[in-house]
Parts: structure tokens; C-alpha cells; sequence
């Protein structure tokens, strides 16, 4: 009978054996908890730089309008005329003669001396236009 009892005690616990694997849980839940946290604010902080330099580029779209305005305000035909009637300039629309307009010919017409073209090389033909008396 001794011997029985022997190992009955060498089976029993002393202690809880379940203490380990529920710390493991425990730490496991508060490291997903915490890296869960620490994206969540680096996606809110993303988002906000997100929306700061969307801002910024609305507010340059719209100053690229504003000054795309006064451009065209400023390239009109009336203004340039005052401003060249303001420093005394009198231009004129020019004659037939002084119309020249530049046209692709084919580079075979155009070779050098030697003949030879290289494909970089680009002519172009010179001609008069009339129309604008």
C-alpha cells in the first residue's frame, strides 16, 4: 500500500497550473491592444497631413486661377492697347509683306553639300503669306 501512495503524491500539483497560460493570454491581448493603438494613431496622424496638404492645394489651385485671370486680363487686346497707347508706341498690324510662315519640307530637298542627313536634323521651309493688310 506504501507504494501507492507514493505515487499518488508524486502526481499531485501543488499550486494552479493554469496561471501561466492565462498571463500569456493577458500580455498577448494588451500587445495586439496597444499595436491596434499605435496604428490607429499613425493612420489619424496621416489623415490629418492628408487633409492639411489638400487644403494647401485647393488654396494653390485657386491663387493659379486668380493669377491665370489677371494674365488674361492683361494679354487682351484692349489692355495692350492702352498700354501701348499709354507709352506712346503706335504699331500697326503688319503687311503682306512681313508675314513670313515656316513649313515642314522634306529633308531630301534641304541634304548639305555631302548629302548625307542625320535623323536629329530638321528643316524647315520659309515662305510669305498673305492676307494681313
Amino acid at each position: 500500500m506504501r507504494a501507492k501512495k507514493r505515487r499518488n503524491r508524486r502526481k499531485r500539483v501543488n499550486g494552479y497550473a493554469h496561471r501561466v497560460p492565462m498571463a500569456a493570454f493577458i500580455v498577448m491581448a494588451m500587445v495586439l491592444l496597444i499595436g491596434t493603438l499605435w496604428v490607429k494613431a499613425s493612420c489619424d496622424a496621416i489623415g490629418s497631413e492628408i487633409q492639411r496638404l489638400e487644403r494647401h492645394s485647393q488654396e494653390l489651385s485657386e491663387r493659379l486661377l486668380t493669377e491665370e485671370m489677371k494674365w488674361n486680363r492683361l494679354r487682351s487686346v484692349d489692355q495692350i492697347r492702352r498700354s501701348l497707347a499709354s507709352n506712346g508706341i503706335r504699331m500697326d498690324w503688319p503687311g503682306r509683306d512681313q508675314v513670313v510662315t515656316l513649313s515642314d519640307v522634306r529633308a531630301g530637298q534641304m541634304a548639305g553639300a555631302d548629302g548625307v542627313l542625320t535623323g536629329d536634323d530638321r528643316y524647315a521651309g520659309v515662305g510669305r503669306m498673305g492676307g494681313y493688310e
